[in-house]
């Protein structure tokens, strides 16, 4: 037996869904005048902006949606103004979120993958939007249906796209900052932010799911694919701009917890979070450890241009320093052995002119 879905209660589903755009909308603010501030805007920024640019129409028209009594023509013109708007929110929201992922990363082939990312999920985007055009377009029949949606193939199109973007957005932190020496807790901060595109995968499965077949689930089906869709777009837009808001509370939360420790005597810990990025054994044995203090602030934050300006981030240089370390070890205790050397040549110099003065 189907599952029936009830017509929906308007008022509270608006007045929910008003409250999420105002969330990711102020998130959005939030990120750009904090990066403009602290002077590190970069395209991550920029497409973010647009994301929230899109968001802004796709909620004004929220509430005359929901008016149940729309003539035919205005449905069809929200249905477009919404379908265009729910792509391009999504879409841009994700290459800001694979552009987050390229600007931890130095010019090379991760960032080169990453930014290929960005530049697969702007080509979904557009073609989505020109397919729901074309679609739609052409063939009026949709404009009789119940609810006025074109369930057209754009739909099966924007199945997989969420899909698959969601699902790299996912995976592909999980094995790329395992790249980077990270402390544990500033690792499992950025795992979790970005492992928080399961919320946008949640809401697309349910949404395709009634937008495929909406006569087979009743009555509310129709207006309830509205209401996923915008669920979907204020999830992605915030999940978009966590990492910048969450990065800012994790170093008020460390500020705070140095003041308590500085208070208390113990100033070692005001290091704990910083990145250990080369461990050198020294020619005498013991362990010395250079440490970098890049936390997740300084990630989320930096330019890419900016971030590496240090070799420390070189694999290459890396290799290069230890193996100069250990020319240097190996020369500096060859010039500590040759005093000794000196030495026991000259004893034994003394040694044979007193045997040969008490033979004389």
């Amino acid at each position: 037996m189907p599952l029936v879905i009830p017509v929906q209660p308007v008022i509270p589903w608006g007045v929910s869904l008003s409250l999420g755009h105002v969330i990711a909308f102020s998130s959005t603010v939030y990120r750009i005048s904090y990066r403009y501030r602290i002077k590190r805007l970069w395209w991550d920024d920029y497409f973010a902006t647009v994301a929230q640019l899109f968001a802004l129409p796709y909620a004004m028209i929220l509430w005359p949606r929901l008016k149940l009594n729309n003539s035919k023509r205005t449905q069809i013109m929200f249905y477009f103004m919404a379908s265009v708007c729910y792509f391009s929110i999504l879409w841009c929201a994700r290459i800001s979120m694979a552009l987050s992922i390229a600007r931890i990363f130095p010019p090379g082939e991760i960032r080169r993958y990453t930014i290929a990312m960005a530049i697969g999920f702007g080509t979904i985007g557009l073609g989505l939007v020109l397919q729901l055009s074309i679609v739609c377009g052409t063939d009026t029949s949709w404009h009789q249906t119940p609810g006025t949606h074109c369930h057209g193939t754009q739909w099966v199109s924007s199945f997989a796209g969420d899909m698959t973007g969601d699902l790299l957005l996912i995976f592909t932190p999980l094995v790329l900052v395992w790249r980077i020496r990270l402390a544990q807790n500033a690792r499992r901060l950025i795992l979790g932010i970005f492992g928080a595109s399961v919320l946008t995968v949640i809401a697309s499965v349910f949404l395709h799911v009634l937008i495929l077949d909406p006569t087979r689930f009743g009555p509310g089906a129709g207006l309830l694919v509205y209401l996923l869709a915008n669920v979907e777009t204020c999830v992605c837009l915030f999940v978009c701009n966590l990492l910048v808001s969450a990065s800012v509370l994790y170093r008020l939360i460390r500020r705070r917890k140095a003041r308590t420790t500085e208070d208390h005597g113990n100033s070692s810990s005001r290091t704990a979070d910083a990145t250990t990025l080369t461990d050198v054994v020294d020619g005498t044995g013991n362990q010395r450890t250079e440490t970098y203090a890049l936390d997740l602030t300084d990630i989320s934050d930096a330019m890419p241009s900016e971030l590496y300006t240090s070799h420390h981030w070189d694999p290459e240089y890396t290799q290069r320093s230890k193996s100069q370390h250990h020319t240097d070890d190996n020369l500096t205790s060859t010039a500590d052995s040759q005093p000794h050397s000196d030495e026991g040549s000259a004893r034994n110099d003394e040694a044979s002119g007193s045997q040969e003065s008490s033979r004389t």
